[in-house]
């Protein structure tokens, strides 16, 4: 039996840990242009940062910075941090925040938008149209290249956000206010010196690396991605190299373990039988490796969906084996086979419908022909005859019509007709909102109100009551639960994009009101 439910269970955990962990196993916020917190008038800063993604000083000198390029050249810049956006395309996500928050000074629209956003490992510099002249967008795209994507690879985004912004500073004529050298070689992944400035063999960089096609390609991804988390230089990194060794060590020991184990038990063991605990261990630590090392979207419907698939599927094909080779009466086989596809076989439909939907017909399939399968009569072995619906309410009790009035159970009465023996086997509904009565047992005991008497608040808990009742013996019962505190903090700090304010004070403010028609760059790291 503890068998039986251990493989379900580790199903399932692998099943919901591969869905919904995401690339690196850590759930993330999604953000939309509306739930941004605004810097402006949060603090009267530059950045939004909600995840602190920056440390307060890297956060202070980039704030710094961009106020001496406003003082000198009345462009806004603001910087926005996200861990996620969801679905939403980075681009027109940067469009939309830049032209609601109005970046840039009305009439002058001299803006710029640098948006990150983590999950997608996307980056974007959006300009307001004042700027499109002093930024155009090939010189956006090799600044971002060259300056702000090496420090995020190197896990130095405070660095590579604060070298891009320099670079953009020089370009605005504004570099002498910041008191910053603007470096002006940086070393293409190839091996060639590039210039921020328009020209010279950045050109060729932009022509033959920047804009190609190769940072788009799998194998690219792979060793960017690769070379990134081996990086170690963040907890979360540590913890996703430690997970993927560690799995990798336990995957083979587990593996050779089982494999020794099942040949000294069962030296006539069949390959199915190998093969079966092979997939139980192999498939999940594939499917995880994937998310360590293939975290694009495109890899993701690649390597999980099939691997994934072929898993479950294969899981549940040795059961049905295991089940249907068990014996026994129709109805104990019946009951095996539903409690051990219960709810995990349901929700392998839900995150694999195919094939799992091909399983499903055959369960349900399975399930009736158990039901409808001729069976002996336990005094006289002659065949047992299944009655109709009106005919099985003779050999019920008020309680079980009242089920079945319900929808709670459903009856199959057998009846011999030889020694008039009687045999009644209840089916549970697979969806019911009934429970079994705690005073008659029948399956008719169900919730029949629900109220609120006192609402919680963001300090103290809320009380409520729920009304219980049999509507077969009558049997009526009030409970009272508490209710949690309302979460208050995402309210309360969702106004706040950084923890640090400007040297200039104030209780915020707001953008200038420019707007933006499209122009700027954008790339991955």
């Amino acid at each position: 039996m503890k068998q039986n439910i251990r493989i379900p269970l580790l199903s399932l955990f692998f099943i919901l840990l591969f869905q919904f962990s995401g690339p690196t196993l850590f759930a993330q916020e999604s953000y939309t242009v509306k739930t941004v917190p605004n810097p402006k008038t949060a603090d009267n800063t530059w950045v939004s940062d909600p995840a602190n993604k920056l440390s307060g000083e890297d956060r202070q000198r980039i704030n710094a910075l961009i106020n001496s390029v406003e003082d000198g050249t009345t462009a806004e810049i603001a910087v926005v941090i996200l861990p996620s956006i969801g679905e939403q395309v980075p681009k027109e996500f940067a469009v939309e925040l830049f032209n609601t928050w109005g970046i840039g000074k009305k009439g002058k629209d001299n803006g710029l938008l640098l948006l990150i956003v983590l999950d997608q490992r996307r980056w974007e510099f959006e300009t307001g149209y004042g700027l499109e002249g002093d930024l155009p967008d090939a010189t956006l795209k090799r600044i971002g290249e060259n300056k702000l994507v090496p420090g995020l690879r190197a896990n130095r985004m405070g660095d590579g956000i604060y070298d891009a912004l320099v670079a953009v500073a020089d370009k605005l004529g504004a570099a002498q206010l910041t008191g910053e050298d603007t470096p002006t070689q940086h070393t293409t992944p190839g091996g060639v010196g590039g210039d921020v400035s328009d020209g010279g063999s950045a050109d060729s960089y932009e022509d033959s690396y920047a804009e190609s096609d190769v940072d788009n390609s799998p194998f690219y991804r792979t060793y960017e991605y690769r070379h990134n988390i081996m990086g170690l230089d963040t907890g979360e990194q540590m913890m996703m190299t430690v997970l993927a060794g560690f799995y990798a060590v336990l995957v083979g020991v587990v593996t050779v373990l089982v494999f020794r184990s099942a040949r000294k038990k069962d030296a006539k063991a069949s390959g199915w039988k190998y093969a079966r605990y092979a997939a139980y261990w192999l498939i999940p630590g594939i499917l995880f490796l994937s998310f360590v090392y293939f975290e694009k979207p495109d890899w993701l419907a690649y390597v999980y969906y099939p691997i994934g698939a072929l898993w479950a599927g294969i899981q549940r094909i040795f059961k049905n084996r295991n089940l249907l080779a068990g014996g026994g009466e129709p109805y104990e086989i019946y009951k095996r086979f539903r409690a051990d596809h219960g709810g995990l076989f349901y929700t392998s439909i839900v995150l694999f419908p195919f094939p799992m939907a091909l399983l499903a017909l055959f369960f349900g399939y399975k399930l009736k022909a158990l039901r409808n399968e001729p069976r002996p009569c336990p005094h006289c072995s002659s065949e047992l005859t299944r009655l109709d619906e009106k005919g099985d309410d003779l050999f019920l009790d008020e309680g079980q019509r009242k089920e079945e009035q319900l929808g709670s159970v459903d009856y199959d009465v057998w009846h011999c007709s030889k020694c008039d023996h009687v045999k009644v086997f209840p089916y549970d509904a697979f969806l019911t909102s009934y429970n079994a009565c705690p005073s008659c047992s029948y399956k008719t005991y169900h919730t029949v109100g629900d109220r609120t008497l006192v609402s919680p608040t963001c300090s103290s808990s809320g009380k409520g009551e729920r009304d219980y009742k049999c509507e077969h013996c009558g049997h009526s019962r009030t409970e009272s639960y508490t209710i949690p505190k309302r979460d208050c903090s995402k309210s309360s700090s969702s106004s706040g994009g950084s923890s640090y304010r400007s040297s200039g004070g104030g209780g915020g403010g707001s953008f200038g009101g420019g707007r933006s028609g499209g122009g700027g760059a954008g790339g991955g790291w």
